[in-house]
């Protein structure tokens, strides 16, 4: 599980892909709702939290 300020851009998306990480927690969304897609599409695990 990898826990951030922001979701994550497109390349950091493509990274997480590649490092086989399962799970992405945030806490405020990026501007560009693509990347979620992205991660969504290959299996990983991605959600909103708040503190």
């Amino acid at each position: 599980t990898l826990f951030v300020t922001l979701s994550p851009c497109y390349e950091c998306a493509k990274m997480i892909i590649q490092a086989g990480i399962s799970e992405v927690i945030y806490l405020k969304e990026y501007r560009d709702a693509e990347p979620i897609k992205l991660l969504e599409k290959n299996n990983v695990k991605i959600r909103q939290s708040s503190i």
